[in-house]
């Protein structure tokens, strides 16, 4: 399997219209990767959890809400030096649309790739491409799949890199044409900066595709569904990785799962969809409390 961070740049097949004398023309679109920026952490005030979220043998003392002052650290990475493959693909089919953007499917063009690239060397993949006026969540996502490198590939999907391109006057991505204009900071945004400038800048992530079964809903989950799913967002706790968007359709099943949970130490799902996510320095204990909050009502 390539390494994540082996391609460069990537070219979106027939993905842009190009004013020429007399109309316009079909153009091929290329990016090169960017690097994501960090947004800010969300910092807990250090004090002891509340008693009311406590079992009835648990000393309020004895837990707190906080690791301390600053989240942890990211992990080192084992990724090998970053590489210069180039990636030519065609947007195919939507599979779904968000808040920051829009999921199609991604077919490899191997002719118009590097040679190292093949359907053997990567999996089937997803482009996630933003909405006009929010490629700033799009790339706040990319952050969260680069700090949570470790889980790529058992509880969130591998991830291929962030891919910007600034777009010439005249020039349109085809398929925002398709999807009406997301309006600017929503309630949720940890940022206050000015997007003001969103039509000219394209951004995607090229991400593994895992499936378009979601968790289930309305109807009541096993036992040991439930117990795995919690233990996947213990794993994004554990790199202090705070989820608040917890819900169904961001958990996705794995496809010909055939082994339980525990007997591989493999999931069988996979978490997705990281624009609302921050850094924290909450306590395990704390996360815990707080995403049973949000994961509750999704099992009942």
């Amino acid at each position: 399997m390539v390494a994540a961070n082996a391609i460069a740049t990537i070219s979106l097949v027939d993905a842009v219209f190009e004013p020429v004398p007399g109309g316009k023309s079909i153009a091929d679109l290329e990016l090169e990767r960017g690097i994501a920026p960090c947004n800010k952490p969300y910092i807990r005030p250090e004090r002891v959890i509340d008693k009311r979220y406590l079992d009835s043998d648990e000393d309020e003392e004895d837990f707190k809400n906080t690791i301390g002052p600053e989240p942890p650290a990211r992990v080192p990475s084992n990724l090998p030096p970053a590489g210069n493959l180039h990636a030519s693909l065609r947007i195919a089919r939507r599979i779904a649309s968000g808040r920051s953007g829009i999921v199609f499917e991604a077919e490899l063009d191997e002719d118009a790739s590097s040679p190292e690239l093949t359907t053997a060397t990567l999996p089937r993949l997803v482009i996630k491409v933003c909405h006009p006026p929010t490629y700033y969540r799009v790339a706040r996502e990319a952050f969260y799949y680069e700090e949570m490198e470790s889980l790529q590939g058992t509880v969130i999907p591998r991830y291929y890199g962030l891919f910007q391109t600034t777009l010439e006057p005249g020039v349109m991505f085809r398929y925002w044409k398709i999807e009406k204009f997301w309006g600017g900071n929503g309630a949720n945004d940890s940022d206050q900066e000015d997007h003001s400038d969103f039509p000219r800048c394209l951004t995607v992530l090229i991400l593994e595709y895992v499936s378009e079964e979601f968790l289930p809903v309305g109807r009541k989950l096993n036992d040991k569904v439930i117990m795995e799913i919690k233990e996947m967002f213990r794993e994004l706790a554990r790199l202090g990785v705070w989820q608040p968007d917890i819900q169904y359709s961001n958990i996705l099943r794995v496809p010909n799962a055939e082994l339980e949970f525990g007997a591989s130490g493999k999931y069988r799902w996979r978490l997705v969809d990281f624009d609302r996510a921050r850094k924290s320095n909450m306590s395990l204990r704390r996360f815990e409390i707080a995403n049973e909050d949000r994961l509750d009502p999704l099992f009942r």
